[in-house]
């Protein structure tokens, strides 16, 4: 078999900016669920805080963002890939 790989670094510096970018308010964030560990390929999730009660015209404005967050983690380059460490 052979497992697509990518640097720690690179996916890193993938895995911040695309953090970076979805994180406005951080109510909506996207963490990886679990793949530093041991060869497990790099898969990504979308956590939510609590919102509370809101308007609706809020929570059609969250649900939206969260839409564009699940879209984005289902998206991710580098979802499947196995991370190496100690390359470039």
């Amino acid at each position: 078999m052979n497992q697509k790989t990518v640097s720690y670094r690179t996916y890193s510096l993938a895995l911040s900016k695309l953090q970076a970018e979805l994180d406005l308010d951080r109510t909506i964030t996207v963490y990886d669920m679990g793949s530093n560990f041991g060869n497990e390929p790099i898969r990504l999730g979308v956590n939510w805080s609590a919102i509370g009660t809101v308007p609706a015209s809020e929570a059609v404005d969250f649900a939206q963002r969260l839409m564009d967050a699940a879209k984005a983690a289902e998206g991710f380059e580098y979802n499947g890939y196995v991370v190496t460490y100690g390359e470039g």
